[in-house]
């Protein structure tokens, strides 16, 4: 029976992807997901614990379709693509895409979990396709870079309210706070940018000893009063490029399910403008989104805008693999045609 693919039916992955069944799957993937459902290193509300399946359930919005993107891609067809009105192009058409499921965290052994997360991390990184990784907390972008491979350079793009460089909280050195300290230690790292950066959580030393580093610190108070046209001339400009997007880098009036909210952020649009910069400028090469967590948000706002994000980035990346036959736009416009005669 023919019927219309809905988003509140069947089994959630996300845009409906296949599911992984066992390593040979990403011979044939472009895109991989991989959720890191962990939360052991929060300092403040914990919950990002969830934000993976949340996240994919918001992404599940997008799959509306006759055919549905669900039963139309996979390792024979690829997505059918999906229109960016404000972009006036399909994206992602073509592609093939492959939910990996979740990292196993261990409760309570973040250095097990770590490893775990250096793993996986790895294993998508030695493939031919674009890695994408749903957190989770912001300790996890640490154990996902130390797997790169190292064979370039690569520099960091990190959106955030926070610069999350701190050395040590109360003896502790790994949490959500810390992973660009870590990161900074890394021998391939060919440069830090941090955007969106605002609030009153933020050290005055740490600030100094980033810029001093010849690392980039653009605020939320620049983005603002300078408007995003303004400060993409401050982005990196052919690099290799990996993107961590703290989602509370969001104003909370569009991203409330956060663990550390701070007034006064970004906008979606100031945001994507910058993102697009990024990602047209550059070679990116990995993505993470972290810290939503869902048990704080309304109506599932900051999950769908993190899933929206993520399909931005993809848009912005990989394009179109495919355009569509002209006989297909031909059969779109004679739909259109009939409906304007029938009016």
């Amino acid at each position: 029976m023919k019927t219309m693919r809905m988003p509140y039916a069947g089994h959630v992955s996300f845009l409906g992807a296949p599911v992984w069944r066992s390593e040979e799957d990403l011979a044939w993937a472009d895109i991989a997901v991989l959720g890191v459902p962990l939360d052991m290193a929060t300092t403040n509300r914990p919950g990002a614990r969830y934000g993976p399946r949340a996240i994919r359930e918001a992404s599940m919005l997008y799959t509306y379709d006759e055919a549905g993107v669900v039963a139309a891609h996979g390792p024979l067809k690829g997505l059918t693509g999906l229109y960016d009105v404000d972009e006036r192009k399909t994206i992602l058409q073509g592609y093939h895409l492959l939910d990996c499921g979740d990292v196993p965290v261990l409760a309570s052994e973040l250095q097990v979990t770590f490893d775990r997360i250096t793993e996986a991390a790895r294993m998508l990184f030695e493939r031919p396709l674009f890695p994408v990784f749903l957190g989770g907390d912001h300790s996890m972008t640490y154990p996902i870079l130390r797997a790169w491979p190292g064979h370039a350079p690569i520099h960091i793009v990190h959106f955030d309210t926070h610069m999350d460089v701190l050395d040590q909280l109360d003896g502790a050195r790994f949490t959500h706070g810390s992973p660009f300290r870590h990161v900074m230690s890394l021998p391939f790292l060919d440069g830090l940018t941090q955007v969106g950066i605002r609030g009153i959580l933020n050290d005055e030393v740490y600030h100094r000893e980033l810029e001093s580093m010849g690392f980039t610190v653009l605020t939320t108070g620049d983005i603002k009063f300078q408007g995003p046209a303004a400060c993409a001339d401050r982005l990196p400009r052919g690099k290799n490029v990996y993107i961590s997007i703290d989602i509370d880098v969001f104003d909370p009036s569009v991203a409330p399910g956060t663990g550390t909210p701070e007034p006064g952020g970004l906008t979606y649009w100031e945001a994507r403008l910058l993102l697009r910069e990024v990602c047209t400028r550059n070679r990116v090469i990995g993505l993470d989104v972290v810290e939503v967590a869902p048990p704080y948000d309304v109506a599932g706002l900051t999950a769908q805008l993190a899933a929206r994000v993520v399909i931005d980035v993809l848009g912005y990346v990989l394009g179109n693999k495919h355009k569509p036959p002209e006989a297909d736009r031909e059969m779109a416009r004679a739909s259109l045609s009939g409906v304007r005669d029938a009016s």
